[in-house]
């Protein structure tokens, strides 16, 4: 009877013209559980109006004290926020994984438990574990470290956000400029999204030291557009041209 009742399901579908894939699994986990005479349990899917729902069904048999079986209780949850939440947080941590920026997570005493590969190549780790419980201090140097602490973390704890530049250090005590974005999140640990931009700071400072260097030459020296207008004179030039510079 207990056999017959679990598979009516699969019948009764049958009859009402339903997909009978679900009453085929249910029966399939019922006859598991009178076999091996232990709990199963299934994931199923149901699609009401559209909309996907996501149970876990559970069915175990029950034994008297002559250890025959006398009833098998079969029950269910509803985990559809659970399973959707599994997979949002799946994207959302392919998405970090992926990201061209370092990402790093803090926890409430400013060690890290969490960062992309990324993040740690940025200051020459092998492996994101290197720098797990680890405070942030290591990748500092002292007068840094004290900077963001006097100047930084107070507005950060104000105003929840902060992003500007730093200067780190790597594990080989490599200087790295920074531009970071500091984010407390609700649970009071610190989202940190770091851009090395040490090549951007070595060609703007290649770019004023070549800018420097023309303005100091006893050359004359211009640029001109495509029609051949002046687009740009050192000083020299305009000094023997009497030219207006502007």
């Amino acid at each position: 009877p207990l056999y017959s009742s679990a598979a009516s399901d699969v019948y009764k579908r049958q009859e009402k013209n339903k997909p009978i894939e679900i009453a085929e699994k249910r029966d399939f986990y019922f006859k598991k559980a009178l076999e091996t005479r232990s709990k199963t349990s299934f994931n199923e899917v149901i699609i009401n109006n559209g909309i996907s729902f996501k149970f876990e069904r559970i069915y175990m048999p029950v034994y008297n004290t002559d250890n025959n079986l006398e009833y098998v209780i079969g029950y269910g949850f509803d985990n559809t926020e659970a399973k959707d939440n599994e997979v949002a947080l799946q994207i959302f941590k392919e998405a970090i994984e992926n990201s061209s920026d370092g990402i790093a997570f803090c926890d409430t005493e400013g060690k890290y438990y969490y960062m992309n590969k990324v993040h740690a190549s940025i200051f020459d780790y092998k492996k994101p574990e290197e720098l797990y419980g680890l405070g942030w201090e290591i990748l500092y140097d002292n007068e840094e470290i004290e900077r963001l602490k006097n100047e930084v973390f107070p507005i950060l704890g104000k105003e929840k956000v902060w992003h500007g530049e730093t200067i780190g250090k790597t594990k080989t005590g490599r200087i790295v400029h920074q531009y970071i974005s500091l984010t407390i999140l609700p649970n009071a640990h610190l989202l940190c999204i770091t851009r090395d931009i040490s090549e951007s700071i070595k060609t703007l400072i290649l770019q004023r030291k070549f800018t420097k260097a023309i303005e100091l030459s006893g050359t004359c020296i211009i640029m001109l557009d495509k029609n051949g207008e002046l687009e740009w004179g050192n000083k020299y030039f305009y000094e023997i041209t009497q030219l207006n510079i502007e």
